[in-house]
């Protein structure tokens, strides 16, 4: 719970975050959390746009308390509406109230994003919701991560999807206990051909469901799945190393397990291989338990397949790679960054933070990692000074760079207020940055640190420093 609760202030996410806040206000105006601090209005206002059919009202998010009797009157306003597309109802529900929203789901055409109860729903109630989950014809997303939901679920949506009408594309699982059991059910069912996205993040899926898994997209059970979210579930070597197989996917992410070297070993080794229809765009291997013996036993064979793929004109590039918090060191960093150097990337993220890598590896990487990089994590390893003397010495040559994290990395707050300095007085330097982590730093005169940030600020407003000791 204290990681994902950081992560959601790290100052890579924030940025993200505040974009996506305006950019979804700009499109639509109607478009809000009920109940938001700000934004507080009567159900009768609400009721009053979901029966007018608000072209703009696309979207309800409940996050006030509301009695059961006014839930139903909201889920019956939703049921004869045809312009809202997404609907929360992250409240503790009543008998009743599912109910409500079954009937729902059974007569509502334009639906297409879905969320509802609490940490208590629990399978009965979800087993209950499935009845109008299966005449559903218009959802593409269900969000019940954290529902203390188990396998009895899974089958219970296997066996509503068995009806040939609910095609849900993006299925949200996550934090719930449904083992490999549930996902098993899950990929022996009609849902499986449709899903675009699988979010089954602490699930206690363990070697068996990745297996399976792996077994199901060979098969061409899961032909559209493009987003695998699999982290800080019980995965050994085993059942990892199997998921090197899935080239057709964009996104996958098996962090917080016990991928080991081995397996990391045949990922990469799938990676650096030329093979039609590679997609991979997103990788995430943070906290895998992965050493530089991974990295030693791909170099040769990696190197000679990107070449061989850059002759062949393909694309090998990656957009978002993560492996931090892991046992690496500097030779290793760069052996597995190496393939990566050659390409144009439009717009990549690289997290090397907690690797035990020194200024050695930032060096190579700040040197040779393509320009039109825009997101790096150095934090939590050991740079020092050395990294204040290379930046002050010669530009970077990241021009697009907007956020940059050197937290924890060795730094003293005079290093801290050079970095400043010299951004203040140079804006041809990191021009677009507009995100600096310098947390984890023993400032020991705020007050000076706070005068070094207030005049990076005035010569750059856009350019947001965060710090904590």
């Amino acid at each position: 719970i204290f990681r994902y609760t950081c992560t959601r202030d790290h100052p890579f996410i924030h940025t993200a975050l505040a974009l996506t806040n305006k950019q979804t206000q700009n499109q639509n105006s109607d478009t809000m959390a009920w109940g938001k601090p700000g934004g507080a209005v009567s159900i009768s206002d609400w009721l009053a746009k979901l029966s007018s059919n608000v072209e703009s009202f696309r979207t309800l998010s409940v996050m006030r308390d509301l009695s059961a009797q006014q839930m139903i009157q909201l889920v019956d306003a939703i049921s004869a509406n045809t312009t809202l597309q997404s609907f929360e109802l992250n409240k503790k529900m009543a008998p009743e109230v599912v109910e409500a929203v079954i009937a729902m789901l059974e007569v509502n055409t334009t639906l297409l994003k879905l969320g509802v109860g609490t940490k208590d729903f629990g399978d009965a109630k979800f087993a209950a919701l499935c009845k109008g989950l299966a005449k559903s014809s218009s959802l593409e997303m269900l969000d019940m991560r954290s529902r203390n939901l188990t396998a009895i679920s899974c089958k219970a949506l296997a066996e509503a999807a068995s009806q040939g009408i609910l095609k849900l594309q993006t299925l949200k699982l996550s934090n719930n206990p449904i083992t490999s059991e549930g996902l098993m059910a899950l990929l022996e069912s009609p849902l499986a051909e449709h899903l675009v996205e699988l979010l089954i993040l602490n699930c206690e899926i363990d070697d068996a469901g990745a297996i399976a898994l792996a077994e199901a997209i060979d098969a061409g059970k899961l032909p559209n799945l493009r987003n695998l979210i699999l982290s800080d579930n019980p995965l050994g070597p085993a059942g990892c190393a199997v998921l090197a197989s899935a080239h057709h996917l964009e996104h996958l992410d098996i962090s917080h397990t016990k991928l080991g070297d081995g397996a990391a070993t045949a990922l990469f080794t799938a990676l650096y291989t030329p093979r039609e229809g590679w997609c991979l765009k997103r990788l995430n291997l943070s906290n895998c338990a992965i050493t530089a013996a991974a990295a030693q036993e791909v170099d040769v064979e990696a190197h000679a397949s990107v070449a061989a793929a850059d002759e062949g004109g393909m694309d090998r590039s990656l957009e978002f790679f993560r492996i931090s918090q892991n046992d690496l060191g500097d030779d290793a960093v760069m052996t597995l960054l190496a393939p990566f150097m050659r390409q144009h990337v439009s717009s990549a993220f690289l997290d090397i933070g907690e690797t035990k890598a020194s200024f050695r590896a930032v060096q190579h990487v700040l040197d040779a990692f393509p320009h039109t990089t825009t997101r790096v994590r150095f934090a939590g390893n050991t740079l020092g000074v050395d990294l204040v003397e290379h930046m002050l010495a010669a530009p970077w040559n990241l021009p697009l760079l907007q956020d940059m994290d050197l937290s924890a990395t060795s730094l003293e707050q005079a290093h801290c207020e050079q970095i400043l300095s010299h951004l203040a007085d140079n804006a041809d330097v990191l021009p677009q940055l507009t995100s600096l982590g310098l947390n984890g730093i023993d400032y020991k005169d705020k007050t000076v640190f706070e005068e070094a940030v207030t005049a990076l600020n005035e010569k750059r407003p856009a350019c947001r420093v965060y710090w904590m000791q």
